[in-house]
């Protein structure tokens, strides 16, 4: 079963923590004064590169680098992960709204088709009653035009019409655009 949009947006706001926090590691945060995986490796380079400095020191500088490198793979990996989870959560949230609107303007289309159908339908059964021998064929013709021209619409919304289109009470001739095909 296909999430709902807002399934896909509590999901997407957890995964998005999880990679904040993943990147934080990586990069420290201001609000904890925390200097991150990065800065802590960069600030052990600096010590081992400096002068003058007792073997001790760089000693420990050196621990803390061959302790720091696998860390920051471990995070680097996390963060991608996370960070891959985030980019198909928003393609796929991406297209459930799409999805959700297409409906949305499908029905409002299909809506809109079956009220022109059914004013066409009226028209045409009022223009129905003015026939009189060769009296009011135009009319009729142009209300059973825009009828069937609702009613094709209308299909191909995806509707089936509650209300059949009638048979022609007299002989329509094509449209200029029906003998163009």
């Amino acid at each position: 079963m296909a999430k709902t949009v807002q399934q896909l947006e509590e999901e997407l706001s957890k995964v998005s923590g999880d990679t904040r926090r993943a990147y934080d590691i990586l990069n420290g945060t201001s609000k904890q004064n925390d200097s991150g995986l990065y800065r802590q490796l960069e600030s052990a380079k600096n010590t081992l590169k400096k002068k003058g400095l007792f073997e001790y020191a760089k000693v420990q500088a050196e621990d803390s680098i061959s302790n720091l490198e696998p860390r920051i793979r471990a995070a680097e990996v996390e963060y991608k992960k996370f960070q891959d989870q985030k980019n198909a959560l928003n393609k796929e949230l991406k297209a459930a709204k799409t999805e959700e609107s297409t409906k949305k303007t499908n029905a409002a289309i299909a809506k809109g088709a079956a009220n022109v159908y059914t004013d066409a339908l009226d028209e045409l059964s009022k223009a129905e009653l003015g026939l009189e021998g060769y009296k009011g064929n135009e009319k009729y013709i142009d209300a059973y035009n825009k009828a069937q021209g609702a009613y094709d619409t209308l299909t191909k919304a995806g509707v089936t019409p509650k209300v059949a289109l009638p048979q022609a009470k007299i002989e329509i001739p094509p449209l200029p655009s029906d003998t163009e095909k």
